[in-house]
Parts: C-alpha cells; structure tokens; sequence
C-alpha cells in the first residue's frame, strides 16, 4: 500500500510539474543509531540503512524534498545474553540548496523536518517490545553528487535525525540517529 501511494505521488508531481525538475533519488549505506547504554550492557550500534526521497527543483538551486529514511537499528547486549534491537525511521519533508561546483559535480544541503520513530524490541526489555510514539524533529543532511548527463547522478549523502523521549528504556530515552549512504538520482 506504501509503496503504491509514493508510486502514485510521484507520477502525480511528475505529470504536473516539468520534467527537468523532479527527481527521485535511492541510497543505502551505513547507518548508526546512538543508543547509551548502562554497564555491563554492550551496544552494536551500526547496521545497514536506506533513504528514498522524491525532490522538486524550483530554482536558483532550491528545491523541496520529502524522504524516507531506515537509520537501521542498534543492538544492545547484556552480560546476560539478553538483546535489544532499537531501529530508527524518519519521514521528512524539507528545504534543499544545491551547488554546483563545475565539471558534473556539486554540493546539497538541507534541512528538513522529520516525523521520527524509534521501535525497540527483545528479551532484554521489561515488556516484548516498545512501540515508541513518533514525535517531530529536526532533521540536517549534506550531500556531494557528481552527474554523468541531464538526468543521472551518483550521489554520497549523510543524513542526521535527532530521536528526543521516545523509549521507555532503563538505558537511554534520547538519541541521535544518522546515516552515510551511496545511491543514484535521475531526473524526471
């Protein structure tokens, strides 16, 4: 159903809009999500995220973009073998600025706001799992793409979301999650 209604807005924007200034972009990289933890507890904090935005330039370098980011999660491990796995979502919306550098490449920074959820779940919580409420944050990312033509990018972004009392957890109720990742961009 998600992924029907993000097909369907894309075509949406794309039929109403010109099509040299929408653009969808798909990434995946390392994500980290910073969970403190009390001793003796151990904290794997980074595992494998992905981002999805769709982006509208309406120019001098500015666009507006909405996203879907997966942090991945964090795996946190007593001195008993216990576990919990707190994974960090964002859905944001924001303001972008490109730069362009010269010879296909250039500079984006943007600062969106993001409807940011934490989950955490295993057998080292009080309860099975935690369906942490999601609360609003501000959301920074900066990012360098290097184009092959009009319409296709490589791009290296990083992406940061700040996850404020979402946790009912002995060990952290506040943290910050983020995100380096490699994808591609085409323009519609």
């Amino acid at each position: 159903m998600f992924k029907k209604s993000l097909i369907s807005l894309a075509l949406t924007v794309a039929t109403a809009t010109s099509f040299a200034q929408v653009y969808i972009q798909g990434a995946a990289g390392q994500g980290t999500v910073n969970v403190d933890a009390a001793a003796p507890t151990t904290v794997k904090k980074t595992a494998t995220g992905s981002k999805l935005a769709l982006g509208y330039e309406y120019g001098n370098g500015w666009a507006v973009e909405g996203m879907i980011i997966s942090f991945g999660k964090s795996v946190a491990t007593t001195n008993t073998g216990t576990t919990a796995d707190i994974k960090a979502t964002s859905f944001a919306i924001g303001g972008v600025y490109s730069g362009d550098l010269g010879n296909g490449h250039g500079l984006k920074g943007g600062l969106y706001y993001g409807r940011n959820k934490a989950d955490a779940t295993g057998n080292a919580l009080a309860a099975a799992s935690v369906n942490a409420q999601t609360v609003g944050g501000v959301n920074v990312g900066l990012g360098y793409s290097y184009s092959f033509n009009k319409t296709a990018a490589l791009t290296v972004d990083y992406d940061l979301g700040n996850f404020k009392n979402q946790l009912a957890l002995p060990t952290a109720s506040t943290f910050t999650a983020s995100l380096l990742s490699v994808g591609v961009r085409f323009k519609f």
